[in-house]
């Protein structure tokens, strides 16, 4: 019945990023392949979430426009080739990566976004 693997302790399952302006980030990350849905709970701020397996990937909006430190996005993608990315926030071009292959671009709040392919042409 699926996976053997167990979850060990202390298992992330969320992931907030904060953003200055939500439907630019939304945007962006739904550019990558990523699906958000709105979600909103009780009087808490509207928010997006992602849900990948099982980490729940939140974007928020910021508190005054202050982003607050700074994370590294990993995501692996089906095929590079097909991702439409801004050329002015590629931070490193594609190159060999271990199994695959990578690149590493910035998102609207200046966090750098690991893309990786396993099967790149």
């Amino acid at each position: 019945m699926g996976d053997d693997r167990k979850t060990p302790a202390g298992a992330v399952s969320f992931l907030v990023l904060y953003a200055r302006d939500m439907s630019e980030t939304v945007a962006f990350y739904t550019g990558l392949g990523l699906a958000f849905q709105s979600e909103q709970h009780g009087a808490g701020p509207k928010h997006y979430c992602c849900q990948l397996d099982a980490l729940a990937l939140e974007i928020y909006p910021s508190e005054g426009g202050d982003i607050g430190g700074s994370a590294m996005v990993g995501i692996k993608v089906a095929n590079l080739d097909r991702l439409k990315l801004p050329q002015n926030n590629i931070v490193a071009q594609t190159a060999p990566f271990g199994d695959g292959w990578r690149v590493i671009i910035k998102d609207p709040d200046g966090r750098n976004v690991f893309l990786f392919e396993a099967d790149h042409a």
